[in-house]
């Protein structure tokens, strides 16, 4: 009987179909699932980096702070310096950047030190004493510049050392 088939003749047509579909199936399946996992991965590369951006941003921030700070506390000018953005540098570190924490602090505590020079040069113009009421400001000012550096300096390396896929 030359007009019915057998199993034997079926399995070479059915065979490509079969694995044909499966592909299909598979690739409809996990297709989505890869983007997914691809495009996830992407974002938090992009928000770690947006984020490692708004910390240096508010390392600068803060020197400019600290400048209109100064400005209120010890000359009396009528700016608000508003709250600190040492701040988010700080808890920015502290969530995302551990590595970076350490020079964060050091610089949060001499701009301590140079905010408690500015609160007594205050204290001092108040009290009448013109001439010496700014003794002590390089001493104060150098240790934040020199925090503020050698932060900025690591960071750089941070960013470098891990071609910007921080």
């Amino acid at each position: 009987m030359a007009g019915a088939p057998t199993v034997v003749d079926i399995w070479p047509v059915l065979v490509p179909v079969v694995i044909g579909g499966t592909f299909g199936l598979l690739g409809g399946l996990i297709g989505p699932l890869v983007t997914q996992y691809l495009g996830e991965r992407r974002a938090r590369k992009e928000r770690r980096s947006q984020l490692f951006e708004a910390m240096i941003s508010g390392t600068y921030e803060y020197g400019e702070w600290l400048d209109t700070f100064r400005r209120a506390l010890v000359f009396n000018e009528a700016v608000e310096p508003g709250p600190s953005p040492l701040n988010k540098v700080h808890s920015i570190a502290l969530l995302h950047f551990r590595e970076l924490l350490r020079p964060v602090m050091r610089m949060n505590m001499d701009g301590i030190r140079y905010q408690e020079w500015m609160i007594n040069a205050a204290r001092k113009r108040n009290d009448g004493d013109t001439d010496g009421f700014d003794s002590g400001f390089p001493e104060a000012t150098g240790g934040w510049i020199n925090a503020q550096a050698a932060f900025l300096d690591l960071a750089a390396k941070y960013w470098t050392d891990r071609k910007g896929a921080v």
